[in-house]
């Protein structure tokens, strides 16, 4: 799977790209059990292809949220993610010799988590910035309300000279058959 982040403000949206829908649905979920994202966090499908695709979804944003925090969320969830990925693979092997599970899984826990924190944030760091992500703020109702505000946000994707202005805008709810089938037939080409 290939990660990447936009910043926008105190929020950060994760971008996963993957051939293979499954793993970016369980990173979402991962995310979620590991405490980045709440549970009204939304994945969003930029594109789906045959099996895979672009999906992305946005951290933090909450009152006394800042783009610190919502990064230092990112990066012990990740973290956690590795660690416990780590572990499993490890208890699988290991399970059958030893007589408290959990008492095994804490004490690999407290001498690998340090490290897949340090690994956390060399892979936030190394993360490409994204710049295709758009927002545009909607009122329904009175202007004086915030509550009547609604941010509705696009995902551009790849746009081509193939590509025209309404078919982009389509791309925002994750299938476009026309986008898609022009897009894989030139990364054939090359």
């Amino acid at each position: 799977m290939r990660y990447s982040k936009q910043l926008l403000g105190s929020k950060i949206a994760i971008i996963m790209d993957s051939h293979d829908d499954e793993e970016i649905r369980q990173t979402f979920n991962s995310f979620f059990h590991h405490g980045a994202i709440g549970p009204t966090a939304e994945l969003h499908w930029a594109r789906e292809t045959d099996g895979g695709g672009r999906a992305y979804f946005w951290v933090g944003g909450g009152r006394g949220s800042t783009s610190v925090l919502t990064k230092r969320k990112i990066i012990d969830a990740y973290a956690k993610m590795k660690t416990y990925k780590f572990i499993n693979k490890r208890l699988k092997v290991v399970e059958s010799y030893i007589d408290d599970l959990h008492a095994y899984e804490d004490y690999v826990y407290e001498k690998i988590y340090p490290i897949m924190h340090v690994k956390a944030h060399k892979w936030f760091d190394s993360m490409d910035t994204y710049s295709r992500i758009q927002s545009v703020n909607i009122c329904v109702g009175n202007p004086l309300f915030s509550s009547n505000w609604v941010t509705e946000y696009y995902d551009l994707g790849i746009v081509d000279s193939n590509v025209y202005e309404h078919e982009s805008k389509a791309v925002k709810w994750g299938k476009h058959k026309r986008t898609m089938d022009r897009h894989i037939q030139g990364l054939q080409t090359i």
